[in-house]
């Protein structure tokens, strides 16, 4: 098994906190040159309530 020192983490947060949740990243994270990914979740089909 290859080993490697960075793992992904992925977790869906609300579009309006997506600016305070990467602020908080960007506070602790160690490296000068971090990899932040947004992408919007479309509810496509889904009924909505």
């Amino acid at each position: 098994m290859l080993e490697s020192e960075f793992v992904t983490i992925a977790f869906n947060v609300p579009e309006t906190h997506s600016e305070t949740v990467t602020e908080a990243i960007k506070k602790t994270h160690p490296y000068e040159e971090m990899v932040i990914d947004i992408f919007p979740i479309y509810q496509i089909g889904m009924k909505q309530q």
